[in-house]
């Protein structure tokens, strides 16, 4: 996607407040330009110098943008992971810069990839090169070790399917009488294995 060139604009101080977008979706793909035609520009505060308006977009948008579903975005704060870049006050209606597009991208990569939260989050804060990629061999060993467990069972299965079916043998005899030791005693279900520990002691 193509990155929108930065708008300049000389302003007397003025509190945020939303403008439309009139030149979004000029020379962009149509998928992308009918989601970004509805975008809000956010001007914020500042003294009389020049400053960048930045282009939000409401969640529902930013969800379609990235494949990343509401119920997840809403979620994602809460572990450190892609907060809205503005929260309306009054309403609570969340907006995504569309500068967090490739973030969320991102996240939404590493959990399709069944990546827990906490590690996409250290993924994404790494200070540098070696220590993200340590994080992605460490769930990339923990996801071999779960495919050596499936492949065990898959196979274990597979012998009970294959395996022909073994009768176990079975056989009568005969035992003269014998002289025997016999402990009789009365206990719970939950008492019976300390009392037969007991027994065989003192047997």
């Amino acid at each position: 996607m193509a990155a929108l060139p930065p708008l300049i604009v000389h302003s007397a101080p003025v509190p945020p407040r939303p403008l439309p977008c009139p030149e979004v979706g000029e020379d962009l793909p149509d998928d992308v330009a009918s989601v970004l035609r509805p975008a809000l520009l956010t001007l914020p505060l500042g003294e009389s110098d020049p400053v960048t308006m930045s282009v939000l977009v409401p969640i529902g948008d930013f969800s379609r943008m990235t494949h990343l579903s509401v119920k997840a975005l809403r979620f994602y704060p809460r572990p450190g992971l892609l907060e809205p870049a503005r929260i309306d006050p009054s309403s609570g209606y969340r907006f995504y810069d569309t500068g967090q597009v490739p973030v969320a991208q991102v996240i939404r990569r590493f959990r399709d990839l069944d990546m827990p939260l906490d590690q996409v989050r250290a993924v994404l804060t790494a200070p540098d090169v070696e220590t993200r990629t340590k994080e992605i061999i460490a769930h990339l060993s923990a996801m071999e070790s779960k495919l050596a467990e499936l492949q065990t069972s898959v196979s274990s299965l597979r012998a009970l399917l294959e395996a022909p079916a073994v009768r176990p043998e079975v056989e009568f005899r005969s035992i003269p009488a014998t002289r025997a030791l016999a402990v009789r005693g009365k206990v719970t279900t939950q008492q019976a294995w300390a009392w037969g520990t007991d027994v065989f002691g003192e047997i």
